[in-house]
C-alpha cells in the first residue's frame, strides 16, 4: 500500500514538472505613467518622445527644466509638469514653427507649465484643432501670437486657472461651440479674449482682465456667448448693496452681450 501512495506521488510529481513550462505568466501590467527628466533621470529626456510612446489614458509626468520642443499631441493624454513656474518649454530663436504645441485629440489634460516664447510673437502657443473636452489649466503663457487659439470643430473644452500675458490675443475662439473659459488672469496682452467667426455658446466667467491695451474682451456681431461674473479693469460702474457685483451691466464691445454681474474686485 505505502509503495503504491509513493509510486503515485512520484507520477503526480513528474506530470506536474512536465506541464510547468507550458503554463503562462500573467504579464505584468504596463504602467500608465511615463516621466520626462532633460538630466536623463526618467523614461525619456524628450516630452515628446514620451508622447510618441504613450497609449490613451498614460500620465506624462515632466520634471522641471526647460525644453525646447515643438509638441503635436494626438492621443488621449495628461502632460503635467513637476512645477509651473519652473517647467518650462519654450522655443529656439533659430526654430522655423507655427504652433508651439499643437492638440488633435480629446479628453486631454495639459496641467502645470510655463510656455515662454521669449521676445518673439511670430506663433501660437496652444492650438486646438478638431479637438473637444480637454483641459488646459493651471499654466503660465507668455509672448505668443495666439496664448490660447481654439478653432472650429473644437467644443467643450476648458481653459482654466492660467496666467495669460503679452501675447497679440490671449485667448481666441474661433468658429466653435460651449468652451468654458473661467478663472484665469489676463493681463497685458493686446487683446484679452475674442470671440469670433461664428463662435457661439462659450462661456467666460469668473476671469480677471487687466491692463489689456486695445480691449479686455470682444466679440463678432450678433454673437451669443455667456460673459459672467467677470473682474474688467474698465468697469466704471458702482456697487451701491456691497454684493461685490456692479449696479449696471458690462458691454462687451462690438458684440450685443453684456457681463451682467461684473465684479467689482478681482477674483481671487
Amino acid at each position: 500500500m505505502n509503495k503504491k501512495i509513493i509510486v503515485l506521488g512520484i507520477i503526480f510529481l513528474f506530470l506536474i514538472s512536465a506541464y510547468s513550462g507550458c503554463i503562462e505568466e500573467t504579464p505584468k501590467k504596463k504602467s500608465n505613467k511615463i516621466y520626462v527628466d532633460i538630466n536623463g533621470n526618467g523614461d525619456f529626456t524628450s516630452i515628446q518622445d514620451a508622447i510618441n510612446a504613450s497609449d490613451d489614458g498614460t500620465i506624462i509626468i515632466v520634471k522641471k527644466g526647460t525644453y525646447y520642443e515643438k509638441l503635436n499631441i494626438n492621443k488621449s493624454i495628461n502632460l503635467i509638469g513637476e512645477d509651473k513656474n519652473t517647467t518650462i518649454i519654450s522655443r529656439r530663436y533659430t526654430d522655423d514653427i507655427d504652433n508651439l504645441l499643437t492638440l488633435e485629440t480629446n479628453d486631454s489634460t495639459i496641467k502645470n507649465f510655463t510656455f515662454d516664447n521669449g521676445s518673439s510673437s511670430l506663433f501660437s502657443c496652444i492650438l486646438l484643432t478638431r479637438s473637444s473636452n480637454n483641459t488646459i489649466k493651471n499654466n503660465n503663457i507668455i509672448g505668443f501670437n495666439h496664448g490660447v487659439y481654439i478653432l472650429s470643430y473644437s467644443e467643450k473644452n476648458t481653459i482654466s486657472d492660467n496666467f495669460i500675458s503679452k501675447n497679440k490675443y490671449g485667448i481666441r475662439i474661433k468658429g466653435c461651440y460651449f468652451n468654458n473659459v473661467s478663472k484665469n488672469n489676463i493681463k497685458n496682452n493686446n487683446r484679452g479674449v475674442y470671440c469670433c467667426c461664428g463662435a457661439e455658446y462659450n462661456e467666460i466667467h469668473f476671469n480677471n482682465f487687466f491692463e489689456n491695451y486695445e480691449y479686455n474682451g470682444i466679440e463678432s456681431s450678433s454673437l451669443i456667448n455667456f460673459w459672467d461674473n467677470n473682474y474688467w479693469d474698465d468697469y466704471n460702474g458702482t456697487d451701491m448693496n456691497d454684493d461685490g457685483y456692479g449696479d449696471t451691466p458690462y458691454l462687451i464691445p462690438s458684440g450685443t452681450d453684456l457681463d451682467s454681474r461684473p465684479l467689482i474686485k478681482p477674483f481671487e
